[in-house]
Parts: C-alpha cells; structure tokens; sequence
C-alpha cells in the first residue's frame, strides 16, 4: 500500500489506545484491502492485520472488529 490511508481511526483496546489504518493495494497484481491496527503495551507492540479483496473488505470488516473489541493483554 502506498499513499494516504482510506482511514485512519483511532480505538480503544484492552483499555489502550490504538491505530487503526486502511490501505488498498497490489499483490501479484491482485488487488487487496488491508485494515492494519497497531497498539503499543508497555515494551510490547501488538499489531493486528486483515487482509480481504476489494469486493469483500466491507462486509467482513465487522468480524475483524469484533475480533480486536475481544483484545486483552
């Protein structure tokens, strides 16, 4: 993914706050949607991806979320 993201938002997981960003993109030629999250612990760094095509990125994004609400360190 190069540019700006599609979306950046900021969350609150395991009671930290984290980075969430959207890029689309290639692969092979393939295009692909990426939702990348990142959250630093202490001296951890935890980081989260979901990576779908085009096609289906929004209508799975709501698992993927669910998925990071569930986050606890």
């Amino acid at each position: 993914a190069q540019g700006d993201p599609m979306v950046e938002e900021t969350l609150t997981l395991g009671g930290r706050k984290a980075l969430l960003r959207v890029h689309s993109g290639e692969v092979d030629g393939v295009s692909v949607r990426i939702a990348a999250v990142v959250l630093k612990k202490n001296s951890c760094i935890y980081d989260g991806l979901y990576i779908s095509s085009p096609v289906d990125f929004d209508s799975a994004m709501p698992n993927f979320r669910n998925v990071l609400n569930g986050f606890k360190s």
